[in-house]
């Protein structure tokens, strides 16, 4: 019985969801709560809040956001090359330099999806 637990753990642990999923709670993310869902934007967002270069899965990037070091926020984004790469319903692949903000990553490129429906 133990090692049929064990394999279902590791099986469920591997299906995690990624940066940039929809979620409803932060548990949605990441049941070890690595992860959490930011309900600011549409649909809800998996992302790790506070990341620092190159602290992201492979499969995102680290976005800044804000240039004032009180008020800066730094979230794992999802990584994009065109909106098709994005998981859709208002999502789009966005340039950092048309969103004001700045990916701190060690190659300081790259695009990520984010949320452009206008509030």
């Amino acid at each position: 019985m133990r090692p049929a637990l064990l394999s279902l753990t590791l099986f469920l642990s591997a299906c995690g969801a990624e940066i940039g999923d929809d979620c409803q709670s932060s548990v949605d993310c990441s049941p070890e709560g690595d992860r959490i869902c930011d309900l600011a934007q549409s649909g809800g967002y998996c992302t790790v809040k506070n990341c620092g270069p190159d602290d992201c899965p492979d499969d995102a990037l680290c976005v800044q956001f804000g240039s004032e070091p009180r008020f800066e926020r730094r979230y794992c984004m999802a990584k994009c090359e065109s909106s098709g790469d994005c998981r859709g319903g208002g999502y789009d692949c966005v340039d950092p330099a048309d969103n004001d903000s700045l990916i701190i990553d060690e190659s300081r490129s790259g695009r990520y999806c984010v949320d452009t429906t206008p509030e």
